[in-house]
C-alpha cells in the first residue's frame, strides 16, 4: 500500500494522507483519501490559538470528522518525558477507541545546534533523541516521524554544518530502522532547504527509511514560479512520503 501524507496549513495545520492499493495510474479512483489533524493546531503556540490536552485534541479531531491525527512529540502534548510505557498503552488504546489513526509523530531537532561547541556530542544527542521518538512512534502505532535538518549558524563554514546534518540523519535513520520507522525530513530549516540540496542530502544519507517531507511552502518563499515548483516536486517524487501546503487567510493591513 502506497502512503503519502499531505499536511495543509491554515492557521493551524491540517494533514491529509493518501492511500493507494495499487501502482498509481493517474486515475483518481486508484486513491483513497482520508483527512488527518495535527495537534500543533491546539498547543497554544500562536496568539489566539485554543490550547487543548492530548485527549481533548483527540475528541476534537473526532468531532470535526477527521480520520486520523498527527501528534506533536513535545510538551504540552506527547513528550518523551511524560509518556512512559503505561501512558503509551493508554494513549494507543484511546486513539483506537475513538476510531482514529495515528498517522505520524512530529519531531523537533536541529543537527547543527552544537556546531560551535565541538566538545559536546550534539549530533549523537539529537540522533538518540530521534531514536527514542521512533520507539515512541512504534509503541503508539505509527511508522513515521517527521524531523528537520538544521538552522545555519553564521561565521561557521556551511559544509561543516551540512556534514553534521548528514552524520546525524545517518545515525538517527539507523536507530529508527530498528523500530520499523521512516524518518520524513521536512524542508523547514536552513540546511538543504532548496529541493536540489535536499535531493543531494538524501542521496548522500542513502538510507531506505530516510525520506522527504517535502513541502511547497519553502519553494514559494524562495520565489519559485508554479512551474518551477511543479518541476521541484517531480525531482523529489521518489523521496516524498509527507508534504505540507499552506492555505492562510490573509487580512489587509494599513497604517493610519
Amino acid at each position: 500500500m502506497k502512503k503519502l501524507i499531505l499536511t495543509i496549513s491554515l492557521i493551524s495545520l491540517i494533514p491529509f494522507y493518501l492511500y493507494s492499493q495499487k501502482v498509481p495510474t493517474g486515475n483518481p479512483k486508484d486513491f483513497k483519501v482520508k483527512t488527518c489533524l495535527h495537534s500543533v493546531s491546539y498547543m497554544g503556540i500562536w496568539r489566539g490559538q485554543v490550547t487543548l490536552t492530548v485527549d481533548q485534541f483527540l475528541v476534537k479531531a473526532k468531532e470535526l470528522g477527521f480520520d486520523g491525527v498527527m501528534l506533536a512529540a513535545k510538551r504540552p502534548h506527547v513528550s518523551l518525558i511524560d509518556y512512559d510505557d503505561e501512558a503509551r498503552v493508554r494513549l494507543r488504546a484511546r486513539i483506537k477507541e475513538l476510531g482514529l489513526e495515528l498517522v505520524c509523530l512530529a519531531g523537533y531537532c536541529d543537527f547543527a545546534a552544537g556546531v560551535d561547541k565541538a566538545g559536546i556530542p550534539n549530533v549523537e544527542i539529537q540522533a538518540v533523541y530521534i531514536g527514542e521518538l521512533a520507539r515512541l512512534a512504534r509503541d503508539l502505532g505509527t511508522n513515521m516521524v517527521r524531523i528537520y535538518t538544521g538552522y545555519e549558524r553564521p561565521d561557521v563554514p556551511y559544509d561543516k554544518q551540512y556534514s553534521l546534518v548528514v552524520e546525524g540523519l545517518q545515525m538517527a535513520g539507523k536507530i529508527a530502522s530498528k523500530y520499523g520507522i521512516t524518518l520524513a525530513v521536512q524542508n523547514h530549516h536552513d540546511i538543504a532547504l532548496h529541493h536540489d540540496a535536499m535531493k543531494w542530502l538524501l542521496d548522500e544519507v542513502n538510507l531506505p527509511n530516510v525520506k522527504a517531507a517535502f513541502d511547497c511552502w519553502s519553494p514559494t518563499l524562495e520565489g519559485l514560479s508554479s512551474e518551477e515548483i511543479k518541476q521541484a516536486i517531480y525531482k523529489m517524487k521518489p523521496y516524498i512520503v509527507h508534504t505540507t501546503t499552506a492555505d492562510y487567510a490573509k487580512l489587509p493591513r494599513y497604517k493610519y
